[in-house]
């Protein structure tokens, strides 16, 4: 005679599988609620307000003692100093720090020219050669950004810095291409940039 199996498992509890799915779900859309917020959907801004420029002509005398040739020109050099103020507004959740500022001009034939910052502390032996600078930095003037500062999540700094471009004259950079301001930031592999006239 055969002899009925016996069943001691419980049943299955079919209703046990909606609770794993809610779970799953609200830790999904915790997740993905964490990575919206921490992934920047906006970027750090940058624009030049306004560029002042100087463009020196120097001639160069040769020494009293030196070799020249009879009849031959002195040297001399031109070049474009800009005092470019411009703003920096971080768009993003998190403060940003500066490392570093930069300008390119792209000349009018294309061919580009990075330019020289001028530190703050050379300004003052800078205005000794050239008095006519002090127009051009005169007061109030925004102050420059230094090395690790930090811009707050909504915060604008305002900001200028001096650049040289050397042996440019006044014909070049008026009929450049175009100049760009670059602001580069600790943390960030591209720097944001502007471009200017």
């Amino acid at each position: 005679m055969h002899s009925p199996e016996l069943h001691l498992e419980p049943p299955q509890d079919r209703n046990r599988l909606l609770p794993k799915l809610l779970i799953a779900a609200a830790l999904m859309i915790t997740i993905g609620a964490i990575v919206y917020r921490l992934n920047p959907r906006k970027a750090p801004e940058v624009s030049v307000q306004k560029v002042r420029i100087f463009v020196p002509h120097t001639v160069m005398n040769p020494p009293i003692r030196a070799i020249h040739i009879l009849g031959a020109p002195p040297e001399s050099e031109d070049d474009v100093y800009a005092l470019t103020s411009f703003t920096i507004t971080n768009k993003l959740s998190h403060p940003i720090f500066v490392e570093s500022v930069s300008s390119t001009m792209t000349a009018a034939d294309g061919t580009t020219l990075q330019a020289t910052i001028i530190a703050p502390s050379d300004l003052p032996r800078l205005e000794a050669i050239f008095p006519q600078l002090l127009s051009l930095v005169k007061p109030p003037q925004p102050p420059p950004l230094a090395f690790q500062e930090t811009i707050q999540p909504g915060a604008t700094r305002v900001a200028a810095a001096m650049f040289l471009f050397p042996r440019t004259t006044l014909q070049v950079w008026q009929a450049k291409k175009s100049a760009t301001l670059s602001v580069s930031l600790l943390h960030q592999s591209a720097p944001i940039s502007t471009n200017f006239r």
